[in-house]
């Protein structure tokens, strides 16, 4: 029987799992999908790296998005360590999917303060924070 994640830590991981499908421009069905194709496993094998080593995620839980085991995660995780060992353009693309996740961290803290405005203070706390967004 399969275990289930709580609603945070599913969505903790979903955002992730999106994050690295957009990047390499695949559906999120496609980044899951039972295949050994390259272009697949690959941005999946990123996936586990991020959710279990720079995310600290369980192995279960970096592996719940792909319908994998630990060991797949494992795996994955050592291939993206030799990988990063010598490919500049790996690192490169981690860097880059943090920061996109990073961001999205932040958005979310942001609108979670939002949320906690009370209903007529809105339009005002609107202005006072235009004049910070840069365009």
């Amino acid at each position: 029987m399969k275990k289930r994640l709580a609603a945070g830590e599913h969505h903790e991981v979903k955002i992730i799992a999106e994050v690295v499908a957009k990047y390499f421009d695949l559906s999120l069905k496609e980044l899951t999908m039972e295949t050994r194709k390259r272009h697949i496993v690959y941005p999946r094998h990123i996936y586990h790296y991020i959710c279990h080593k720079i995310k600290g995620f369980t192995t279960y839980k970096s592996a719940f998005m792909t319908n994998k085991d630990h060991a797949t995660v494992l795996n994955s995780c050592k291939q993206v360590e030799n990988w990063l060992s010598y490919d500049k353009v790996v690192r490169k693309e981690i860097k880059d999917i943090e920061e996109i996740i990073k961001k999205g961290d932040v958005y979310f803290e942001v609108q979670k303060m939002i949320d906690e405005v009370p209903h007529g203070w809105l339009p005002r706390v609107k202005k006072e924070l235009e004049k910070y967004i840069i365009a």
